[in-house]
């Protein structure tokens, strides 16, 4: 019991996946609002008058006005709209470059209009150009997020959507791309991951179209579709059980068996575990660990369809007492 309360605390501390969370949050959730043909990423990258932005045609222009400011335009102008930017900081600031910027107090009425330089400025005024690090990565396609932190590119198909994730490199969120099985539900149907010049360049193949990531909710890269039931034990938090003196701690997450062992491995050897051995039971993967040779710990690993299971006991007879499904 000592052992496991030494090893739970503080236990599995995802940093990198919360930043790879916040990134696609980003990305999928900005989906919602737009998508853009396939134009000169550079030309688009250097038109924009906000320096972290969102970029979208004229196909959708309507949609993208109705959402963030609730202000109509006449439908004959969109075929002299060029793009529309939002501002990713405030989604209520729009920029409408178009020829035609001078006539747009004619067509909409309010105080929030400004006119200039060749945009129509909805809620707001020229911000800055962006910084065009990430310009030599982008690939031509539906939807262009970019920030400081990273650009996102995603390519609409029928049945499936190609997201293109560009940040610096990090091997370790470099290794999760690499083995995301799902994103909020949604099944990965393949994911990579490489580097260029220090800059990280993920590939991830969605099994879901346009309109169903246009109806997520909140986004939340934890949720794994997997349900785990321990029976004959009390729940004492979101990770752990306890019955009478002994604990276990269960954890799940959106990856392939593999990544989430090299997870759960870097953490143990942090706290001193030493890898004894690996060996299987009844479906289970377990790597036996020791601490300083006076108690034993089993790391115990199931991969699913959409992510994988994670048990850390002390007594691997434990794993009877857990089974586990998915609800997708």
């Amino acid at each position: 019991m000592g052992h496991m309360k030494k090893i739970k605390n503080g236990f599995l501390n995802l940093t990198h996946l919360s930043k790879l969370k916040t990134i696609l949050a980003i990305g999928v959730l900005s989906f919602m609002l737009c998508s853009v043909n396939a134009a000169d990423v550079v030309k688009i990258v250097d038109n924009s008058p906000y320096p972290e932005f969102i970029y979208a045609d004229n196909s959708i222009v309507p949609k993208i006005i109705a959402h963030n400011t609730g202000k109509n335009i006449p439908s004959f102008l969109f075929y002299f709209i060029d793009g529309v930017y939002s501002n990713l900081n405030n989604p209520n600031e729009v920029a409408i470059k178009t020829p035609l910027w001078f006539f747009g107090k004619l067509f909409m009425s309010g105080n929030n209009l400004n006119p200039e330089n060749g945009y129509i400025f909805i809620n707001s005024k020229y911000v800055g150009k962006p910084n065009d690090k990430w310009v030599n990565y982008l690939t031509p396609s539906d939807v262009i997020i970019y920030s400081n932190e990273s650009a996102i590119c995603a390519r609409a198909h029928d049945k499936y959507t190609d997201i293109n994730i560009i940040m610096y490199n990090n091997e370790s969120i470099k290794q999760l791309i690499s083995g995301l099985k799902s994103i909020d539900g949604i099944k990965v149907i393949s994911s990579n991951a490489e580097t260029k010049d220090n800059v990280l360049i993920g590939k991830l193949k969605l099994d879901a179209n346009i309109y169903e990531l246009m109806n997520m909710g909140n986004f939340d890269l934890y949720y794994v579709p997997i349900d785990v039931k321990v029976n004959g034990w009390n729940k004492k938090d979101q990770n752990t059980y306890s019955k009478g003196n002994e604990i276990i701690s269960i954890y799940k997450l959106p990856v392939n068996k593999e990544t989430i062992k090299n997870i759960i491995d870097e953490q143990l050897k942090n706290q001193n575990l030493k890898k004894v051995k690996e060996s299987s039971y009844n479906g289970w993967d377990v790597v036996e660990y020791s601490y300083k040779n006076i108690g034993r710990q089993y790391a115990c690993y199931k991969e699913l369809e959409y992510g994988s299971v994670c048990v850390i006991t002390d007594k691997i007879e434990n794993l009877d007492d857990i089974s586990i499904s998915e609800n997708k």
